[in-house]
């Protein structure tokens, strides 16, 4: 699922995504799949911007990558004050459709899975950058103080409150703590919707089409967690994880694997309880007013009716 590639190493704040990855917490209450077709209770109803945010889908990985990019280029300026450098590296969407985004073909023909270049950063290179200790104490100040974010369905996450990290995210936000909200608290709802969403019986059908698609091929798999697992433990050559992620796209577009997915989960964040849909509701809304600081921060005019949350959203400037 996409999800894996929206945690994607912060290098602002590496040392809180581990957390987020599955690694730290207890999973919440997963509910029932009936539960994702129930009306939800009283409270707001989800608008679009809100359901894109909660399922890291539509408009909002554009939208993203613009506050990203200027949460990046905030701190660039700040690290160049102190004398030092530092590049980031922020993860560009790739264009099209939800699915196309998805199964990311173009990727795939490139690096697979990202096996082979797993914990190296979103763009399979490390940061570059020079200082050492000093940048250290430069993006995430002398003391390195964090403070603390519990998110539901991942875990408790830290995030740095000092140097220039923490300036960057309050230029883009306003203040750390928003940022730390928005940018956490939905890929915690993300992960819940997913699991909740696997256990649905609308599932499937798309699941038994893309084993027997894969079979034809010779790859025998329930799904497609199921593979990677095994291409894992079995370290195959980056010539063989790289035809097989090309037929595992091919096999789940053909099956509406994806589509169906994201339409369930998309179905199930209108679903949630009311608290958590007016949580969503207000981080959207802080999102759009980062959105707003970001194109400040880059130089741009103000947001216009192109990165509307009410519509597709057009890809910002690099």
């Amino acid at each position: 699922m996409r999800e894996a590639r929206r945690m994607r190493l912060l290098a602002l704040s590496a040392l809180l995504v581990g957390v987020l990855s599955g690694c730290g917490g207890q999973p919440e209450t997963i509910p029932t799949a009936a539960a994702v077709t129930e009306p939800p209770k009283a409270g707001p109803e989800l608008g679009t911007a809100a359901i894109d945010l909660a399922t890291n889908s539509g408009a909002y990985p554009d939208r993203n990558y613009v506050v990203e990019l200027a949460d990046e280029r905030a701190t660039q300026r700040c690290v160049r004050a102190a004398g030092l450098t530092w590049s980031g590296f922020v993860y560009r969407p790739p264009p099209g459709s939800d699915e196309d985004r998805a199964l990311n073909v173009e990727g795939r023909r490139r690096d697979g899975y990202g096996l082979a270049d797993a914990g190296r950063g979103s763009a399979g290179e490390r940061p570059r950058a020079s200082g050492g200790a000093r940048l250290d104490e430069a993006l995430f100040g002398r003391s390195h103080k964090v403070a603390q974010l519990r998110v539901p369905g991942a875990g408790e996450v830290g995030y740095p409150v000092e140097g220039c990290t923490a300036r960057a995210h309050a230029a883009v936000f306003g203040d750390v703590t928003t940022w730390a909200r928005v940018t956490f608290l939905p890929s915690g709802i993300n992960m819940t919707l997913a699991r909740t969403v696997a256990a649905d019986p609308r599932l499937q059908a798309p699941l038994r089409e893309w084993s027997r698609c894969m079979a034809q091929h010779g790859l025998r798999y329930e799904n497609p967690k199921e593979l990677r697992k095994h291409l894992v433990s079995q370290k195959v050559d980056r010539k063989r994880e790289i035809a097989i992620a090309i037929q595992d796209a091919d096999c789940n577009r053909a099956a509406g694997l994806a589509r169906t997915e994201l339409d369930l989960r998309r179905a199930a964040a209108r679903a949630l309880p009311a608290d958590q849909r007016a949580e969503l509701a207000g981080l959207a809304s802080a999102l759009d007013e980062g959105v707003r600081r970001a194109r400040a921060v880059l130089g741009d005019p103000p947001v216009d009716a192109a990165l509307s949350p009410a519509d597709g959203g057009k890809r910002p400037p690099a």
